[in-house]
């Protein structure tokens, strides 16, 4: 992960419908474990899922969660990120790659 003092997570689910795992990292004690690890922002692209993290709560014992459906490009998102969570889907793992975020042997 990038020496930064504010890690951010970025979790992508494409233009699928995956709730389980958008619930998932939302989830109180996934949320506590990412803070606890250094994450102070979670960004959700949720797609077209029926889950909406509307009510969750930033506290001193959580990242900022923030979330949208669809951008015309995840690129930026992907390249400011310290950490991308995706469903594994070909559209979010070819962008991912696209990113060159990957470390190179010197």
């Amino acid at each position: 992960m990038a020496s930064r003092s504010r890690q951010r997570l970025y979790v992508t689910v494409g233009t699928t419908k995956f709730d389980s795992l958008i619930t998932e990292i939302t989830s109180s004690h996934i949320l506590a474990a990412l803070k606890k690890l250094g994450f102070c922002e979670v960004i959700l692209q949720i797609g077209r899922g029926d889950y909406i993290p509307e009510d969750i709560e930033s506290s001193a014992n959580t990242p900022k969660v923030s979330y949208y459906r669809f951008k015309d490009s995840t690129a930026s998102d992907i390249a400011q990120a310290d950490l991308v969570i995706c469903h594994a889907g070909a559209g979010s793992i070819m962008d991912a790659l696209g990113a060159d975020l990957w470390p190179t042997a010197a």
